[in-house]
């Protein structure tokens, strides 16, 4: 999974609501980590093994080198022991200045243990397995200045770890972090609780439980978010994507208000649950709705496909930037955009396309540079001022605007209107309803228009309507002639109307 990065400064680099209210504990915990940090540096070194059954115990003063428990100032160093460390629960006074688990290296906190500001060092200095491992039990409680996870080693926490990690290793949390994460390229992260913090990942990332900072993936990493991200109270504040990042299904990543899951040049995203907020798509982006919703808008600048049943709640917006013109295809199944108010659902400044047997639900807005291609079903007015072809179906109104190019050879359900200064063909299509023409029609092959064909004058400007080969059949929708012309009609030879 992708890497996730960020600015990993300080644990109050960023002040989010969740974490203005971090508990008094972490206050006074980083409290004593800076006391820590000011200490006189003493090495220590585990032995263990003294004392029958207080062989592991990290309070029992003979199983350190010096014969005495480590102390603020101690650095201690923790290798390859028949009788690996552990803090037990109870013992809430443990402290070093800095601990390192060297090559082979294993310690339990099941009470509390406090380190400076050098922190916890999982090490592999062979750079091969097995690495050392850092075991955090139920009511267990690390407070550090720093955790690192080298290549090979692991980090295991099932209770609270109050510190900023940086893991090139494995980190699996099943409770609470409460810090930054950074998981490198080659790290792999499992979260099934909670992180207070932000997360940036450059490796493997599967979250399942729950993210209060923002989310950032970058190129050549793989995140799976499997379970709910945020409530609507505690939102995640932002997420970024330039690896692989997927959203499972039935998974709901809330945002807080105003923050998007923004998919970069580099990302790919796919989307199967719900996101409760924006999705931005950039240049070089793509972005998969394979069956998920998004409940606000969606604005693409790369490239966005939809397959399954999905629905936008707010906009959809197609973007183009200069050259770069953003393209969604509805690959299958149907794609609702329910929009946010008056106007137009889908907003195309650069290209939508519609597969055959697909179907997009909601009223479409193309613009001089917009193209569409309907090959399946679009339900909803569509409104024309680029290019569009349609060889399925449009169930709604269909109007060219003044530099508009409509091509049909399927089938419009409702009006047909085309403006001074547009072109509209009937390449062997069908319309249900009226077609008033104030520009250009051009009709070829076999094609009906179920009421009827009003061209019109405006001025000097002449509509017109040429029945360049074929028949164009008029029905008409009651008394009085079905062609009406002010403008121009012109029916060539071998045609007929």
């Amino acid at each position: 999974m992708a890497p996730i990065a960020a600015d990993f400064a300080s644990l109050s680099a960023r002040t989010t609501p969740a974490r203005a209210l971090r508990p008094a504990r972490l206050l006074q915990s980083t409290a004593l980590v800076l006391v820590l940090a000011a200490s006189p540096a003493l090495a220590q070194t585990w032995s263990g093994g003294a004392g029958g059954g207080n062989a592991t115990r990290w309070d029992h003063d003979p199983n350190w080198s010096g014969n005495a428990e480590p102390t603020v100032a101690g650095n201690v160093t923790i290798g390859g022991s028949a009788n690996d460390p552990e803090v037990r629960a109870g013992d809430n006074d443990a402290v070093a200045g800095s601990v390192t688990l060297a090559t082979g290296g294993n310690l339990t906190v099941n009470g509390t243990l406090t380190v400076g500001a050098s922190g916890v060092t999982l090490a592999n200095n062979g750079g091969a397995a097995p690495g050392s491992t850092l075991t955090v039990g139920d009511n267990g409680t690390l407070v550090s200045g720093a955790v690192s996870v080298s290549e090979f080693s692991t980090l295991s926490n099932d209770g609270s770890v109050e510190s900023n990690i940086s893991n090139s290793g494995s980190v699996t949390n099943t409770d609470e972090i409460v810090g930054t994460v950074t998981n490198n390229i080659g790290g792999t992260l499992n979260s099934t609780g909670r992180i207070e913090g932000d997360v940036s990942n450059s490796g493997t990332a599967t979250i399942t439980g729950s993210l209060t900072g923002e989310l950032t993936t970058l190129g050549g990493s793989t995140t799976v978010i499997d379970g709910d991200l945020g409530t609507a109270l505690d939102g995640v504040a932002g997420v970024s994507n330039a690896g692989g990042l997927t959203l499972g299904n039935g998974a709901t990543l809330v945002l807080d208000a105003g923050e998007a899951l923004h998919t970069a040049a580099t990302g790919d995203t796919t989307i199967r649950g719900t996101v409760d907020g924006d999705v931005t798509d950039a240049v070089g982006a793509q972005t998969t709705l394979a069956g998920g919703d998004v409940t606000g808008d969606v604005t693409v600048a790369g490239s966005l496909t939809s397959t399954g049943t999905s629905t936008i709640g707010d906009d959809l917006t197609i973007e183009r930037n200069g050259a770069d013109a953003g393209s969604v295809t509805v690959a299958s199944g149907t794609l609702t955009v329910s929009g946010n108010g008056p106007g137009p659902e889908v907003n195309v400044d650069g290209a939508l396309t519609v597969n055959t047997g697909a179907t997009l639900v909601g009223d479409v807005d193309l613009t001089a540079n917009g193209s569409g291609t309907i090959d399946g079903t679009v339900t909803g007015a569509v409104s024309n001022a680029g290019t569009v072809e349609v060889d399925g179906t449009v169930t709604g109104a269909l109007s060219t605007g003044a530099t508009g190019e409509t091509t049909i050879r399927g089938t419009v359900d409702g009006d047909v209107t085309d403006a001074v200064g547009a072109q509209t063909t009937l390449a062997g299509g069908d319309v249900t309803g009226d077609v008033t023409v104030a520009g250009s029609l051009t009709s070829t092959g076999t094609s009906t228009i179920g009421d009827d064909l009003t061209i019109e004058r405006n001025g000097a400007d002449v509509g017109s309507v040429t029945v360049a080969s074929g028949t164009l059949t008029v029905s008409g929708n009651g008394p009085g002639p079905e062609v009406n012309v002010d403008g121009a009609l012109t029916v060539n030879s071998g045609a007929r109307l």
